[in-house]
């Protein structure tokens, strides 16, 4: 009699603290909302929201002032032109590129160039920090195109 009366009791305790877990899990807010309502995320997601807005209202144009180029019938180069800058700006798709020239370039211009989002900012800062320091244009920044 004594043991069934044991395990009823402690029965009941364990329920009660199931409900009460219960409740208190009823009780906590959902993170995400949460994390949404806090004012540096709203900042963030409204910049975010800008820019994406002015990147899409102000499309960044690709120069296409190339060089003038003269085909034969199999699409051989016969001649080409310097552009009115007097540059050499040839249009070329990325597979008529050797792998190597391309990993060359990058090595060179941006070593990091396949770990950032397409802007690197440690060399944005370090152009800024020289340019600065020198109070002048002395170090900028290059933008290649994925």
């Amino acid at each position: 009699m004594t043991w069934y009366l044991n395990f009823t009791t402690n029965f009941n305790q364990y329920e009660n603290n199931i409900q009460g877990l219960k409740k208190t899990v009823k009780q906590k807010p959902f993170f995400l909302a949460h994390f949404l309502k806090t004012p540096k995320v709203k900042y963030t997601l409204a910049i975010f929201a800008l820019l994406l807005g002015l990147d899409l209202a102000f499309p960044v144009k690709v120069p296409d002032n190339y060089s003038t180029v003269v085909l034969d019938d199999e699409g051989r180069i016969l001649s080409a032109y310097l552009n009115n800058e007097d540059k050499w700006r040839l249009k070329t798709n990325v597979e008529e590129v050797s792998p190597f020239f391309l990993k060359a370039i990058i090595e060179k211009e941006d070593k990091y160039f396949y770990y950032h989002p397409g802007v690197n900012p440690v060399a944005i800062f370090r152009a800024l920090a020289s340019n600065i320091q020198k109070k002048k244009r002395v170090s900028g920044c290059i933008l290649l195109y994925r």
